[in-house]
C-alpha cells in the first residue's frame, strides 16, 4: 500500500508539471525570475530528470558517467518534447518501483547526497516526490511571473483531469 501511495504521489506530481506546458512561452523559455536562478528551460530540463535520476541513485548509485549521460539528454529537452520526458521519466520511476516491495521502503537503509541516513520509503519522499513538487512550483512561479497572471492555483496544485468541467 505505501509504495502505491508513492507512486500515486510522483504521477501526480509528473502530471501536474504536464499541465503547465501549455502556459508556456518558447520565446520566454530563456527567462529568469534572478540572475543565478534556472530559466524556464533549465527547470524544465532539471524536472524531467530528477526523479528517475534519484530513483536509480537510491537503487544503486549513479556513477560520473550516468550524471554526464543525464546533463548530455537534458540538453535536447524542448517545449515540443518536455510532456514526452515527464512520461518517459515517469516510466523510469515505475521500473524502478517493480523491483520495490512495501517492506523495502520502510527497511532498506540509504544515503542521501549529503550523506544522512534514512529508510527507502523516507528517501523517496524527501527527494523525488519533494523535488518533482518543488521544481513544479518554481516552474509555475516563473510562468506566471513571465506573463502569464491568469494562471490560478488551479494549475499549480489541481490536476486538470479531475476537475469538474462545471468549475
Amino acid at each position: 500500500m505505501y509504495k502505491q501511495h508513492l507512486i500515486r504521489c510522483i504521477g501526480r506530481e509528473i502530471q501536474l508539471a504536464k499541465q503547465l506546458i501549455p502556459y508556456i512561452d518558447e520565446t520566454k523559455l530563456d527567462y529568469r525570475m534572478f540572475e543565478k536562478t534556472r530559466s524556464t528551460l533549465e527547470l524544465m530540463q532539471y524536472l524531467s530528470s530528477i526523479g528517475s535520476c534519484m530513483m536509480q541513485y537510491y537503487a544503486g548509485g549513479m556513477t560520473n558517467e550516468d550524471w554526464k549521460t543525464v546533463d548530455e539528454k537534458n540538453k535536447s529537452v524542448t517545449l515540443q518534447n518536455f510532456g514526452e520526458r515527464m512520461d518517459g521519466q515517469q516510466k523510469t520511476i515505475l521500473g524502478f518501483f517493480e523491483k520495490i516491495s512495501d517492506e523495502d521502503l520502510l527497511n532498506v537503509e540509504v544515503e542521501l547526497f549529503w550523506k544522512e541516513k534514512m529508510p527507502l520509503g523516507m528517501a523517496i519522499m524527501q527527494g523525488p516526490v519533494r523535488w518533482l513538487a518543488t521544481y513544479r512550483m518554481e516552474l509555475f512561479k516563473l510562468l506566471k511571473v513571465s506573463g502569464r497572471p491568469e494562471m490560478s492555483t488551479k494549475q499549480a496544485w489541481y490536476p486538470l483531469s479531475e476537475m469538474n468541467p462545471a468549475s
